[in-house]
This record gives structure tokens, C-alpha cells and sequence, in this order.
């Protein structure tokens, strides 16, 4: 059949007969648009269709009815979510189609029904982007006229929340108009009222909106700032929303900071509200909630509000903070906290972070943070000169526990910082050597060249920083949702103007060396006595590193022009001992006289030569990544990752067999191997199972899940095409022996199937490297479970999956099962069971395949047993949860394994089963 044909002669025309004999008709012909748009390419007859659908949503006459319309409403859903939709062809068919839309929601009347086509509205704004501006006021208007309707249910109002918030996301900077709506409905869902059901939609909104919202600089328009006090409030009382509070106090901060800590000067009577009333009585209590959630929150959400508590350091002056972080507390129990060692129940990760806030305090004001820990002593009832003494011994002992290389150089920047006051307690610390210590192994660690090219003084930083792969701001991992908002701009800001960033790390410790002595000096502190005392090895090694040369990109700044002979001068005649300026004086005679040092792989224990092997890293390259929605109540997510490496590095021995045993000396394993891949920002390494193994051409395709916290999978989304990125492998996970088995069943959850996906790979397509392929009389089931067919696997596993289907229908069986449907509205997938993957659903597959036999037990009764007859495998991949419900827990290291689980219920043994 012509489906476009189909659609243009026949199908358009019998739905818009009028006649009301063609209802039923019309109801199936939206249906049938709607099927086949999730699995066809429609371009070709997408605008007849699109052009239907709107007129089955607008037919108000005898041929029609609120089921041919609501129907036709999935259907539009379905066409806009198709693949072929075209942005700049349906632009004309946005007013009609929200008209129409819009006109049904009034009109139907169940609650279920408005919300279902509200989906469909929905889709629509985030199909058509910011070409729904011209369109806000209507979708506003209804908005407001639903949600003030007598009795709506919780659902729908979760709905309309959501419109708002898609409005959001799309309009950005145009989002304006819609703040006053935005800032309605977020208050009235955290009224007592509703916040019990509303609050998390609530705070979504909130988010969304001031992630997307501009600075307003007019006093008489009202924005987001009049709901600060709330979250200050929620801050303070709220441990279960924390975390989002706490970035929400971080979009305030990047929004406008100022106007959070001080009043503005402003005239009119409605800013005074707005700003300086509150601002007076919130100073206090936006540090009084840090102390409060600080106190009282688990360890993860205590590092949310210490990042909060950072990004205000680095955003404002001291004297916009300070007074009222002392005032509140918040200073003094952070300070003894850090004393004591006793930051969440010792918890290093919080107490790292809380040393890391003290280092922006020094950066951003040294003497501020001298004269806070001597404000504390009152409070704490202890000298300032044990408080600081204090500080500094977990300052220095903590130091290893910053693991990435640019925490360690702001601990290094702050510790020459705090010294250049000239405090007597930190100068006198100097003769403990701790300080210089510090700075040689960051100054080991790091690799900066100075960016001195000609005429360019508006550069961004004036280093090249070799400790960092790529010089582009990485969002943290809790922050991946600020991507494609009006913030991210506004954290790459506060990134470029980062110290780590822009200060030379050598040239900053002399500097700061010559401050200190004449700090001291001021203060009365004897520092030469301090610096004698410095270990004298570690002097030499400290001059001998700044001694090194300084790489520069300018070869013209080999040429020795006024600045030269004025910089040794400068060094020469600042009030130093002899020693640091004979120093300084090094470092300025090098920093003109060589040029930048090539980058080094060796450091991250990179082999740019060696073939592909489990034990050393070498370089891939990223092809693709392909992103997929998140699961329904959860931030987790899928991407598809394709890499490649040069078909020289591939193992010698590729096409024979390699059993787990001598997998390390080179080539593949046979059956399922693993791939570790190193984000190099963090130095840490996550296994992945290559979909297709390894193919011929280098080629690896990878299907990952991507979770809010997960270090490596976050950092692989945010790499773009071409990026290089380390991996090592392949590092077998099973391995298997011709004819061993009759039957090999696997048990899958998530992303678990790519070990199968893999195995199944090898076996069943002749084009395989791996020549041995597995025994042909092998069957192979596999059963894999989903939490909703949106989180099935991508078309890399399942296409896979259907060819074996019809090609070795005799040696291969697949069950799908998804816990849930992603909504109320969708249809259960073709070959996929509704349900979850329990004992009675995985008995009745075994007993099908033999697997498990019926065995007379006595008078008219039987009982399930494995069939000693057959020999089987039972492969178990996925989640914890997943694995210890079929074959009980992974065992300890060093003891017995034992089969529990469903597995262990049916009768099979250790012998049998194979936890991945």
C-alpha cells in the first residue's frame, strides 16, 4: 500500500465527510495517523495529515463527537513526536492547532481528558521551540481559567504546571510576560492547601523559571525575587526539597546577586516592598537557614549548601557577606566543625568541601577570613589563636582528599593567599615546611604555560592549562538540567573568572611571597625567622621549580624588551629575603626565554602507542552520542555512545579465541568482555559493555545509563564529536566453551542487555571477528525487563534482537517485560509483556524450553524440578536489586557462593549461574 496515496485520496476525504455514519470511521483514521507516525517516516503526506487531524479536533458537527475528537488529539500527539516533523513546515499550523486544542480542553468534560490533550498542547511547545512567543497570552489565559475551575484534581493541575514550565523552557528570554502566572502558581501550590501534593511541581516551576529568566533592571515589574523569602524559608525548614532549594538560591545568586545580599537605592514604592523590606530582614536569615540546613541535613544535601554558600563567596564582596555569615553562626559551626573533624559524622567528602569554601572566602578576602576566625573565638569560647592553629592542621592534613587537580590548586593559590597577610599564626606555620609541600606537589601535578600572545588583552584566561583536556566550562553533575538555559551563560561567567583559571600558580606563590614578609613586618611577625626554619630540601626543591622554564606561546617574547629589564629590576628591589627575590628573579628570566612544552600523556598513564589491552589506557575517538528521555520519575537517562580507535591498535590476535584466563596478554575474549573508560577530568574509570563487541573497523557502540550523580557517564554526554577519550579493555566478564551447554538463558535488566546484546552478536552474524562462534545447537533466551517501554533499549539492540528472531528462530527466544506504560493514554508494545519478570512469568518460559521438568511427587501430585538432562547457563546482568531478586546477592569475596532468588526457589546451583 501507498500510504500517501492513501492518505491524500482516500483517508482525508473520508474524514471530513460530514455525514454521521463516518464517525467510526473518522475515529480509526485518527488512530491509524497516530500509529503510523510512531512507525513510519510521514514526510511525505505529514502536512495532509497534520491538516486532518486539526479539523477531526475543530468538527463540531453531526459527523463528529468527543471521542473522534479526543482521538484525534493522541493522534496529533503522536505525529508531533514522529521523526520526520519539520519545524519551519508547521510554523502556519501552530495557531489552528492550539485553537483547536485549547477549545477541546474547555469543552471536554473529564478532568482525564483535559489533561490528555494538555500532553498534547505540551508536546507541542517543546516541538516548536520559541516559535510559540506570538502564543503565550492564549496558553496563559487558559491556564489561569482551568486552574481557577471548582474541583480540579491534582493531575490536572500537575499538568498545567507543566505547560508553564515548557513555556518556560522554550521562550527563555521572551519568558517574561509569563512571570506573573509562574510566580501565582508556585505560590498558591505551596500554600498549605496544596503543598502536600504540589510543592515538588511547584519548585520545578520555580527552577525553571529563573533558570530561564533575565535581570530585570525596572523596579514596576515584578519578577521571581518577590518569592526569595520563600525560599529562604524552605531553606531553612525543608530537608526533603533541599537540594533544589539550594540550587534555586544558587539561580537567585547568579541572577543577581546584589540585589539577594544588599538593598538597592530605588524609588518607587512597590521596589521598596520588594527589595529593601525583605532584603533587611533576609541578610540574617539566608545565612541563618545555611546554618540550619548545614546542621541538619544527611551528607549530599550538606554539599548542596555549601556549593550554594561557595558560588555566593565567589559572586560577591566581602562586605556584602561576611557580618552576616559571623552573625548567624554559620562561619563559627563550619570552623569547629572542621577543628573537631567532625563534619557530618566525619564524613571527609563534606568536610573537603567546607575547606574549599574557607579557600574562596581567602581568595576572595583573606583579611575577612583572618578576622572572622578571630570573631569566632567569643562564640566559641576558644583563643583565635587555637581556632586558627586548628584550621590549618585539617587544612594541610585534608589536603590529599581534594583529588582533582583544580580543587588542589585552589588550596594551593589560598594557602599563598592567607600567608600574604602576615597573620603570625600562618607565618609562623611557614617553618613547618607544610605550606611549600603544598605548592611543590600542585606545581608537580599541574601544567600551565603562560598565554602571552601579542595584542590579545582581552583574552579570556592567561594560562594554557594542561591539567584540564579541554578549556570549556563542565557543569556538575547535579547541575546537567541547567544545559540549554539562560544560565548556563551565566555560570560560564563566573568559570572565566575563575582564579584557578586565570592565575599563573608560580608567579602567584612569589608574589604572595613578597607580600607576606612585608605584611609581617607591618604586623610585627618575624618572618625571616620562620622562613630559616623552612626544611632546607624543601627550599632547594621550591627554588628549583621556579627556576624551571615558564613555556610561553609568543616566540616573540623570546626578544628582550623594557618589560624584561624591568621585571628582574622589580624582583630585585621587592622586600624579601635574599633567597625568594633571587627567586622571582629566576622565574622572570625564564618566562621570557622558552615556549610551550607539548602535552604530555604520560601523566594520566596514557600509551599513545601500545595496542588496545586491559592494563593501559589509550586513546578512542567519540563518533556519536545520541541522548533518549528520562524515565518517568526519575533524572536518569540513556545515551548512545559510539567510539572508535585505529585498527593498528586492535589486539594482534583477533581472530582467535581468548579465554578470560589469557585475555590479558592480547586479542578478544569469546564471549562477554567489559570496556573502561576514564574521564579524565576526575581520573576515575567506569566498565561499559560494548553493544557489538569490538567490530572490524575499530568501531564500539555503547548503550549507557546516565544518572544525576554518576562521575563518567555524565562527562561522556557532555563530550563533543571527535573528542578523544582514554579507554582499556577488554576485560572479560564471562567466558564460554564449545558444546558446554544445550541452553543459555539471560536474565536482563536496564542496560544489563548489552552483555547480552554482545554474546548474541557474536553468535548469531557470520561477520563477527570472533571466528570460534558458539556451539550451533546452543538455544539462547533471553528475558529483559524495563521500567516503561520509553526505557526499552535504542534500535543498535533491538533491530539486533528481530533479525535473530527471524533468521534463528530455532536457537533463539526473546521476552520483553516493562513495569509500567509511560501513560494512561499509550498502548501496550508489540511482544511485550505488561508486567514484572517474576518467579511464576520465568517458571512457565523454563518449562516451555525443558529447562524444568514435572516430576510425580507421590498421590496426584507433581513437582517442578531442573531437568538433569539438559545442560544450561544462567547469565544475570542488570541492576542489585535485579540480580539478588533472581539468583540472591553477589557473594563476599572470599566465600562460598550460593544461589538465592527465584534461581535458588526453582533448584539450580552455583554451577549453573553467572552474576555480571
Amino acid at each position: 500500500i501507498n500510504f500517501d496515496i492513501l492518505v491524500r485520496e482516500t483517508l482525508s476525504v473520508e474524514a471530513t465527510n460530514p455525514a454521521l455514519t463516518y464517525r467510526i470511521i473518522k475515529r480509526r483514521i485518527a488512530w491509524l495517523f497516530g500509529k503510523w507516525a510512531i512507525e513510519n517516516n510521514i514526510s511525505g503526506s505529514r502536512d495532509v495529515i497534520f491538516q486532518t487531524l486539526i479539523y477531526l479536533i475543530r468538527d463540531r458537527g453531526e459527523g463528529s463527537d468527543a471521542a473522534v475528537r479526543l482521538t484525534a488529539a493522541s493522534a496529533f500527539k503522536e505525529c508531533l513526536n514522529s521523526i520526520s516533523f519539520d519545524v519551519p513546515s508547521f510554523v502556519p499550523l501552530i495557531q489552528p492547532s492550539l485553537e483547536a486544542s485549547l477549545a477541546l480542553i474547555m469543552e471536554s468534560e473529564s478532568q482525564d481528558a483535559k489533561r490528555r490533550v494538555i500532553g498534547t498542547v505540551n508536546l507541542l511547545i517543546s516541538s516548536v521551540g520559541d516559535e510559540i512567543v506570538p502564543y503565550m497570552g492564549q496558553i496563559a489565559e487558559a491556564v489561569t481559567v482551568l486552574w481557577q475551575q471548582p474541583n480540579v484534581d491534582i493531575p490536572l493541575r500537575a499538568a498545567l504546571l507543566m505547560s508553564v514550565i515548557k513555556i518556560m523552557q522554550e521562550t527563555k528570554e521572551h519568558s517574561t510576560p509569563m512571570a506573573p502566572i509562574a510566580i501565582t502558581l508556585i505560590q498558591e501550590c505551596l500554600s498549605p492547601i496544596l503543598n502536600v501534593q504540589m510543592e515538588d511541581d511547584a519548585v520545578e516551576l520555580w527552577l525553571v523559571s529563573l533558570r530561564n529568566s533575565v535581570p530585570n533592571h525596572d523596579p514596576n515589574v515584578p519578577d521571581f525575587f518577590q518569592l526569595l523569602p520563600n525560599a529562604v524559608e524552605l531553606l531553612y525548614s525543608n530537608l526533603d526539597l533541599l537540594g533544589t532549594i539550594c540550587q534555586i538560591i544558587e539561580s537567585y545568586l547568579l541572577l543577581d546577586c546584589s540585589r539577594v545580599l544588599q538593598a538597592g537605592s530605588v524609588s518607587s514604592p512597590v521596589a521598596i516592598v520588594l527589595t529593601v523590606q525583605w532584603i533587611q530582614q533576609q541578610a540574617g536569615p539566608l545565612h541563618q537557614a545555611y546554618l540550619q540546613a548545614y546542621s541538619t541535613a544527611l551528607g549530599l544535601n550538606v554539599k548542596d549548601v555549601l556549593a550554594a554558600a561557595t558560588l555566593m563567596v565567589q559572586l560577591a564582596p566581602s562586605s556584602l557577606w561576611a557580618e552576616a555569615m559571623h552573625n548567624s553562626g554559620f562561619f563559627a559551626k563550619m570552623l569547629i566543625s572542621v577543628i573537631q573533624d567532625k563534619a557530618k559524622n566525619e564524613n571527609t567528602l563534606v568536610l573537603v568541601d567546607v575547606l574549599q569554601l574557607f579557600a574562596r572566602i581567602i581568595m576572595q578576602d583573606a583579611a575577612v577570613f583572618v578576622q572572622l576566625v578571630a570573631a569566632s573565638s567569643t562564640h566559641l569560647k576558644q583563643t583565635a589563636e587555637y581556632l586558627m592553629n586548628g584550621f590549618l592542621d585539617q587544612w594541610w592534613a585534608k589536603f590529599d582528599n581534594a583529588v582533582d587537580a583544580p580543587r588542589r590548586k585552589l588550596i594551593a593559590l589560598a594557602t599563598a593567599e592567607l600567608l600574604a597577610t602576615g597573620n603570625e599564626v600562618v607565618v609562623g606555620r611557614l617553618s613547618s615546611s607544610e605550606p611549600i609541600n603544598i605548592w611543590l606537589d600542585v606545581m608537580g601535578e599541574l601544567k600551565e604555560a603562560l598565554n602571552v600572545q601579542a595584542g590579545d588583552d582581552n583574552r579570556e584566561s592567561p594560562l594554557i592549562l594542561y591539567w584540564k583536556a579541554q578549556d570549556d566550562y563542565i557543569l556538575p553533575d547535579r547541575l546537567e538540567d541547567v544545559n540549554e538555559t539562560l544560565e548556563l551563560k551565566r555560570r560560564e561567567e563566573v568559570f572565566k573568572h575563575d582564579p584557578i583559571r586565570r592565575a599563573p600558580l608560580k608567579e602567584f606563590i612569589q608574589q604572595k611571597l613578597a607580600q607576606a614578609q612585608q605584611a609581617a613586618s607591618s604586623n610585627r611577625v618575624d618572618f625571616q625567622s620562620a622562613w630559616s626554619k623552612v626544611d632546607e630540601s624543601a627550599k632547594a626543591s621550591l627554588q628549583k621549580e621556579f627556576s624551571l622554564p615558564r613555556p610561553t606561546l609568543s616566540p616573540e617574547s623570546q626578544n628582550h624588551g623594557p618589560g624584561f629589564s624591568e621585571g628582574v629590576k622589580e624582583a630585585l628591589r621587592a622586600p624579601a629575603p635574599l633567597g625568594i627575590r633571587l627567586l622571582a628573579v629566576a622565574s622572570v628570566l625564564f618566562a621570557y626565554y622558552y615556549t610551550v612544552r607539548p602535552f604530555d600523556d604520560s601523566r594520566n598513564g596514557t600509551d599513545v602507542s601500545t595496542k588496545l589491552n586491559p592494563r593501559t589506557f589509550i586513546r578512542s575517538s567519540l563518533n556519536l552520542i545520541t541522548p533518549s528521555p528520562p524515565e518517568s520519575g526519575s533524572k536518569a537517562s540513556h545515551i548512545v555512545v559510539r567510539m572508535a580507535i585505529p585498527t593498528r591498535f586492535l589486539p594482534d590476535s583477533r581472530a582467535t579465541p581468548v579465554s578470560a584466563e589469557n585475555a590479558t596478554e592480547g586479542g578478544l575474549p569469546n564471549a562477554i568482555y567489559h570496556i573502561y573508560v576514564k574521564d579524565d577530568d576526575m581520573q576515575v574509570e567506569r566498565p561499559y559493555t560494548p553493544i557489538h563487541g569490538i567490530e572490524n573497523d575499530g568501531t564500539m557502540t555503547f548503550w549507557i545509563k546516565k544518572y544525576p550523580g554518576g562521575e563518567v557517564s555524565n562527562w561522556i554526554s557532555r563530550l563533543q564529536r571527535g573528542r578523544p577519550v582514554e579507554i582499556r579493555g577488554p576485560v572479560p566478564q564471562w567466558d564460554w566453551k564449545r558444546d558446554e551447554y544445550d541452553e543459555i538463558v539471560m536474565i536482563a535488566g536496564g542496560t544489563g542487555i548489552t552483555a547480552f546484546s554482545q554474546l548474541l552478536y557474536g553468535a548469531f552474524l557470520p561477520s563477527r571477528h570472533v571466528t570460534d562462534s558458539i556451539n550451533s545447537n546452543t538455544h539462547f533466551t533471553l528475558l529483559h525487563c524495563h521500567r516503561s517501554p520509553q526505557q526499552m533499549p535504542p534500535k543498535e539492540v533491538t533491530e539486533d534482537l528481530e533479525l535473530y528472531r527471524h533468521e534463528n528462530s530455532d536457537r533463539f527466544t526473546e521476552y520483553a517485560f516493562v513495569d509500567h506504560l509511560d501513560s494512561e493514554a499509550d498502548d501496550i508494545p508489540r511482544d511485550v509483556t505488561l508486567g514484572t519478570l517474576d518467579k511464576n512469568a520465568l517458571e512457565r518460559t523454563l518449562i516451555e524450553r525443558g529447562i524444568l521438568v514435572k516430576k510425580n511427587a507421590g498421590f496426584r501430585s507433581t513437582q517442578i524440578i531442573p531437568n538433569p538432562e539438559k545442560s544450561v547457563m544462567f547469565l544475570v546482568c542488570g541492576p542489585e536489586g535485579l540480580v539478588s531478586a533472581v539468583a540472591g546477592p553477589r557473594p563476599m569475596p572470599n566465600t562460598k557462593d550460593s544461589i538465592g532468588g527465584i534461581l535458588g526457589q526453582l533448584g539450580f546451583n552455583p554451577s549453573q549461574v553467572k552474576r555480571l
